[in-house]
């Protein structure tokens, strides 16, 4: 669980960044320290809960927003134009968030410290 709290810090630094974390692989693309930073947070995460935890509880808020990405899919689908996957992908990713966030909450909750409230209300002082 540490590695999810450390990536999702990295992530929240990477925001500074902006467009000089960007890593440009091909002529039109490029990918940001964000979404490398995110999606190991998220890989982390998902490793913690079904891995070791075994506990996969998905709140309802997050079934809906599913629902959008499978009918975001089948508009690429039917349209045949694949230009926007990277963006659907991209989508997915951020959106994911919630539920990185969901988790970090609810497990500090659960704890007996509260290192995420901590650093909300440090970010409340600043």
């Amino acid at each position: 669980m540490n590695l999810v709290y450390f990536f999702t810090i990295a992530v929240f630094l990477s925001l500074v960044l902006g467009e000089f974390g960007q890593f440009p692989f091909a002529s039109t693309t490029s990918i940001s320290l964000t979404d490398i930073f995110l999606s190991l947070s998220l890989g982390f995460l998902l490793i913690w809960k079904v891995g070791i935890k075994k506990d996969i509880n998905i709140p309802k808020p997050f079934i809906y927003l599913e629902f959008f990405w499978i009918l975001g899919l089948f508009s690429l689908i039917f349209s045949g134009i694949f230009d926007g996957v990277l963006y659907l992908l991209r989508f997915i990713l951020y959106s994911s968030s919630y539920l990185l966030g969901f988790y970090l909450i609810k497990d500090e909750h659960s704890s007996s410290s509260n290192k995420m409230l901590d650093f909300l209300s440090l970010a409340k002082i600043l």
